[in-house]
């Protein structure tokens, strides 16, 4: 054991004992949370993460003599760290934290933020198509005495369905595959996209998630109704590319 141990507790498991970098790492990861308990044989005390002094800089461990803002046994739901019903695990164990999948109803709300800000990138791309000529042809054809919709649709040009295909391409593949891992949407519902490893999702692996979505997954929605019963949430488009919605 470290000179002084440390200990955790995430969504009902208690972990430890473990060293004081080890703890700033998961916080750094975001494992552990603001809202979660550290414990000390230092303090003899339960801690919410927030309160806890030195893990959100580079100093080293508190001092003997220093106090843990907020500390008060009785605030905790966890027992002392000797109590049983301990899961215990060496310093340098790497801990299997069970991810939190995003729900259905969740994504469906980052999906509609998201429709709303591809909706205004859209809207702009038919302005500039526009000046560029590519709806002269539908102009034309709106003259005419009760065109039908299949006119109507025919007569846009493939360019402006292939820029707005592009327009969603990139959108979801460049803020999924950067230090977001997240759309707009997603970022706003606190949602992250993770590789199978639970890292940062590549640029081509974004891609083919964002192509999948856009082509098999409306298909009748089945592929994202398949969200309500896959036990880790996952959407067609997601079992594809081998990614997870994770909440952060």
């Amino acid at each position: 054991m470290p000179e002084h141990g440390y200990w955790y507790g995430i969504d009902g498991k208690r972990y430890g004992p473990v060293s004081f970098e080890k703890l700033r790492e998961l916080v750094g990861t975001g494992q552990l949370r603001p809202t979660d308990y550290i414990w000390s044989d230092r303090y003899q005390v339960w801690t919410r993460v927030v309160d806890f002094p030195g893990l959100d800089d580079d100093s080293s461990p508190p001092a003997d003599d220093s106090t843990v803002p907020g500390g008060d046994a009785g605030e905790s739901p966890w027992p002392a760290a000797e109590e049983p019903g301990w899961e215990t695990a060496e310093e340098d164990a790497v801990f299997e934290i069970e991810p939190r999948y995003a729900g259905f109803w969740i994504r469906l709300g980052a999906y509609i933020i998201d429709s709303l800000v591809v909706g205004f990138l859209t809207v702009i791309w038919a302005i500039i198509a526009a000046q560029l000529g590519l709806f002269d042809q539908l102009a034309a054809l709106e003259s005419q005495p009760e065109p039908d919709f299949r006119q109507l649709w025919e007569s846009l040009p493939a360019a402006y369905y292939m820029g707005s295909f592009i327009i969603v391409w990139l959108y979801e593949a460049l803020l999924v595959s950067s230090s977001w891992q997240a759309t707009i949407g997603k970022r706003s519902m606190g949602i992250v996209v993770v590789d199978h490893d639970g890292g940062r999702c590549g640029f081509w692996q974004a891609s083919v998630r964002s192509w999948v979505k856009s082509t098999l997954s409306g298909i009748f929605l089945i592929g994202f109704l398949l969200v309500l019963i896959d036990p880790r949430r996952q959407a067609l488009h997601d079992m594809i590319a081998r990614t997870f919605c994770e909440k952060r």
